[in-house]
């Protein structure tokens, strides 16, 4: 889910794509997010139009997806139970 944070007293929901798996966290770079699906992988999506979420590429995993962060063009990958 994409908000619209303009009022930050009343959020409002801008864009939406739906999930196979349980949600643990997002980063993006302005142009993609990178988005931490538990046992669902890594998935990426274009969110130049943030109405709109365009789904680019899934990253299957060996382990459960914890976290994700990115610094310049490396994405880091944290597992539940198996390490980065």
């Amino acid at each position: 889910m994409t908000f619209d944070t303009h009022n930050p007293i009343a959020p409002t929901l801008a864009g939406f794509h739906d999930s196979l798996g349980a949600g643990r966290s997002v980063v993006t770079d302005g142009v993609f997010a990178y988005y931490a699906d538990s046992e669902q992988g890594v998935h990426v999506f274009n969110v130049s139009d943030v109405s709109n979420p365009v789904l680019l590429a899934t990253f299957c995993t060996s382990g459960t997806v914890w976290d994700v962060a990115l610094q310049e063009q490396y994405l880091y990958v944290a597992y539940a139970n198996n390490g980065m």
